[in-house]
């Protein structure tokens, strides 16, 4: 298994190139390795990063309000497209 995250979709970051790379496979981690060097985030951002991390009560506040936004914005769009006949998958 291998599992890829990029940081600035859930943070609302665009721009903000911060993210992660978990795998045991030997080959992933080789291509990896060898062009990661040029992507590395600066360590400002890395240290920023960390600190915002280690708030937990930030985060949760954060990830809670987020998450009531996308859910009355999933609403929104879903009774505007109901309105108008525009079907939709419903989640």
């Amino acid at each position: 298994m291998h599992i890829l995250y990029g940081a600035s979709k859930d943070f609302c970051a665009n721009g903000l190139r911060m993210g992660f790379v978990c795998t045991n496979n030997e080959g992933i981690m080789g291509a990896m390795s060898s062009i990661g060097i040029f992507s590395w985030s600066p360590h400002v951002l890395q240290d920023a990063w960390a600190a915002m991390m280690e708030d937990k009560q930030w985060v949760e506040r954060f990830m809670t309000q987020k998450r009531d936004l996308m859910v009355d914005r999933y609403k929104m769009i879903t009774a505007f497209l109901s309105k108008h006949g525009i079907p939709y998958y419903e989640m």
